[in-house]
């Protein structure tokens, strides 16, 4: 129960969490440039987890999904690549 809580919580806000992992137009990911690279390509390996998992119960989130494969150009098999 407290984890179906939490993903609601997390994709109720979910647009605003993406920005500050993946970063958008007006409001770049902060300095140094490797950890803000490495932020988001954790990011997005998790929200590809994440959408496999969980996108059909949540609309939110496989909205998400949708619009960062978009932006990013990453396919959902590449995602789910490595364990870093």
């Amino acid at each position: 129960m407290r984890s179906h809580l939490f993903r609601s919580l997390v994709t109720g806000k979910f647009q605003h969490i993406l920005s500050l992992f993946v970063g958008s137009a007006d409001k770049p990911l902060p300095r140094p440039k490797y950890h803000a690279a490495l932020l988001k390509d954790i990011a997005l390996r998790c929200i590809g987890r994440w959408n496999e998992k969980y996108g059909q119960r949540f609309k939110q989130l496989a909205l998400g999904y949708a619009y960062v494969a978009d932006k990013f150009r990453v396919s959902a098999p590449s995602w789910l690549l490595g364990d870093s």
